[in-house]
């Protein structure tokens, strides 16, 4: 009984962490994914049921995907429910059609991306903990039946939570494989502070009355705004070879 409740759990953990990454695959690619639907579920006569169900997706480009409701009264539902999930989306109905544009991966969506990983790890770290909680179920109530000794559940016990912790490692690190995930907010900190001091060793100089902007050593001579301009309107020329460092 035992050998065999091991085993079940075990699979059906590899089972959660399998789907972990077929979630992470769906967010690193930053394309337009349907899968990245699944979990979005939207109000249909009282209950909640995944889009899918009530929808047909289908990819419209490589940026876009394309939800069309087999009713026409869920089009406003599905827009609404696609909008107010933490997937950071905004579809925008056309005829039958929701089109469903991929943003760009600004900063700000990266981050919102990174929220929507740490919450699909944090599911599936719970779903391996009910499994465990499950097979520790079993074996107490194998224990009262008296199939198995006090030393059998104690052994198979921490055998569970051996494979437990394992799982939980294989989940950090399928989270830690997603850019910016690990500490991303001591690591905004650390860039932040890389582009303070950057500031103070550097300034952005015109040379020009247009859009151009050089940035050059603090302690660099200063020419001006003459810049390495030659043009007749310029009285002194600076040439890149003239520029040298302040005594």
């Amino acid at each position: 009984m035992i050998p065999e409740l091991k085993k079940t759990t075990e699979h059906k953990m590899h089972r959660s962490i399998d789907a972990l990454k077929a979630d992470l695959a769906k967010v690193r690619t930053g394309r337009a994914h349907t899968g990245i639907l699944d979990h979005v579920t939207v109000e249909y006569y009282g209950s909640p049921v995944p889009i899918a169900q009530v929808a047909n997706i289908t990819l419209i480009d490589a940026r876009t995907i394309g939800v069309q409701p087999w009713e026409k009264p869920m089009i406003g539902k599905v827009e609404k429910a696609i909008r107010d999930s933490d997937l950071g989306l905004n579809p925008a109905s056309q005829g039958e059609i929701i089109r469903v544009p991929m943003p760009a991966l600004t900063e700000e969506r990266r981050k919102e991306l990174i929220k929507v990983v740490k919450h699909e790890g944090e599911g599936a770290k719970v779903a391996v903990r009910n499994l465990r909680r499950d097979a520790n179920g079993h074996l107490k109530d194998a224990l009262k039946a008296k199939t198995i000794s006090e030393d059998d559940e104690r052994r198979a016990q921490d055998d569970i939570q051996k494979l437990t912790d394992k799982a939980i490692v294989e989940i950090d690190k399928e989270l830690e494989s997603i850019p910016g995930i690990k500490d991303s907010t001591k690591a905004i900190a650390q860039f932040n502070k890389a582009e303070k001091e950057a500031q103070k060793l550097y300034a952005q100089i015109p040379f020009e009355n247009g859009q151009i902007t050089v940035a050059v050593k603090k302690g660099l001579a200063n020419y001006g705004p003459a810049g390495y301009s030659s043009g007749a309107r310029v009285m002194v020329t600076a040439h890149p070879e003239n520029l040298g460092w302040e005594k």
